[in-house]
């Protein structure tokens, strides 16, 4: 049988056998069984576009994962059809989760883990992939980690920076980080592994690792009672250390209370004389402060003079200005005001006009790009006073913009 599926070509196998799990994004695993022995082997179809370096890294890798019992058994890998076969396994740990309805990661499936990583150490390959669905059970329930394709080796400089146990450091961490997405994983202890051993390099928690060493020998059935619904939970003490006994209950006899000391007598204070206490409620007699030279109080503002304290020879002299309105000097006094009200709001709203699209125009030359830095000051002098008039138009303040204006035009 092994020896047929290695001469099979990529359509042959995708016409032959079934595929196991999900169609993948750079591959496909496909299960074939043999008729004699019965044996289930699993042949992952890469894309076409796989690059056969990577895939003869990646098989490698797993290969020497597998010396060591941490990833399924490679038989055979063609860097021409793209394809690995290996040992098949039943389903993800996750699948297995949820179809037993776990309430937590078993105590036994974290110790699986945990020596699992411990293994890929030895075997000097870090799997640098800890997704839940790369770790897969056998018929017995034992664990294994596939997929190495992101898998690289271990070298000085790793060790270096990633200390004497790097799969604790990457591949635990990336799988207890990455449990708490999947409901019937969540609640699981590997994190604090993780953690001690960021703090320090040197911790291994001896006690988890044999334990998992007996699983993955089969020296020991995984459990997963801790982890079904009302069942024994386990303490969430560190797994390092086991639960202490409880000690045996002893009726403890009942002591009578202490007797109370008896109470210290104070000794009476003097009552102070009526001389006395009248002498020390005496007040001396208040001090006269000094008085304080208050502020000069500061003079009013100057008041804006208005339409009505122009005498009639400033109006008739405005009016001769402005000849091209129809007004002259003779007219009366009432008409030349109105005239000159007019023209004074016309001319500002001519000037809040040209003010607001002065405003805009500076704003949109000045206006920096998106990334960088704005600046301090975006808007020119002259625009920011023509923008105060222009809020005083819109504010309907008349009085004040005409003075503005009067005092801009005496060139104040």
């Amino acid at each position: 049988m092994l020896a047929a599926l290695k001469k099979k070509s990529r359509d042959e196998i995708e016409s032959s056998f079934q595929i196991s799990g999900k169609k993948g994004l750079e591959g496909t695993t496909f299960v074939a069984t043999d008729p004699v022995t019965d044996h289930r082997y699993a042949i992952k179809l890469f894309s076409k576009t796989k690059s056969a370096a990577k895939l003869e890294l990646e098989a490698e890798m797993q290969s020497k994962a597998a010396e060591f019992g941490a990833a399924p058994r490679v038989y055979y890998h063609s860097a021409t059809e793209k394809f690995i076969i290996m040992d098949a396994l039943v389903e993800t740990i996750v699948e297995k989760g949820r179809r037993e309805k776990w309430t937590k990661t078993p105590y036994d499936y974290q110790a699986m883990i945990y020596a699992l990583c411990i293994r890929l150490d030895k075997a000097g390959v870090i799997q640098n992939d800890g997704n839940p669905l790369n770790l897969m059970v056998d018929k017995r329930g034992r664990l294994y980690i596939i997929d190495y394709g992101f898998a690289k080796e271990i070298t000085p400089a790793v060790l270096k920076k990633r200390g004497s146990q790097p799969n604790v450091n990457l591949t635990l961490w990336h799988f207890a980080r990455h449990l708490k997405h999947y409901k019937p994983l969540g609640l699981n202890d590997l994190i604090d592994i993780v953690n001690k051993y960021l703090k320090s390099n040197d911790y291994v928690d001896t006690v988890l690792r044999d334990h998992g060493e007996k699983l993955l020998k089969g020296e020991l059935m995984p459990s997963v009672a801790d982890a079904l619904p009302g069942g024994e939970s386990k303490s969430q003490e560190p797994m390092s250390r086991p639960p202490p006994p409880k000690p045996p209950t002893m009726e403890t006899p009942v002591r009578p209370p202490p007797p109370k000391p008896p109470a210290k007598e104070t000794p009476e204070r003097p009552v102070p004389s009526p001389v006395l206490a009248q002498s020390s409620m005496e007040t001396p007699p208040a001090m006269e402060r000094p008085e304080t030279p208050q502020a000069p109080s500061r003079p009013p503002p100057p008041t804006i003079a208005t339409r009505h304290s122009l005498g009639r020879g400033e109006l008739r002299k405005w009016a001769a200005q402005h000849r091209h309105m129809g007004i002259d000097g003779n007219s009366k006094s009432e008409d030349i005001r109105k005239a000159m009200e007019r023209h004074r709001h016309e001319e500002a709203a001519k000037i809040a006009m040209r003010a607001v699209g002065t405003f805009i125009s500076s704003s949109k030359k000045n206006e920096p790009p998106k990334r960088k830095k704005r600046p301090k000051a975006t808007t020119p002098r002259r625009n920011r006073r023509n923008r105060s008039i222009y809020r005083q138009f819109v504010q309907d303040d008349r009085e004040a913009i005409m003075a503005r204006i009067e005092a801009r035009r005496r060139g104040r």
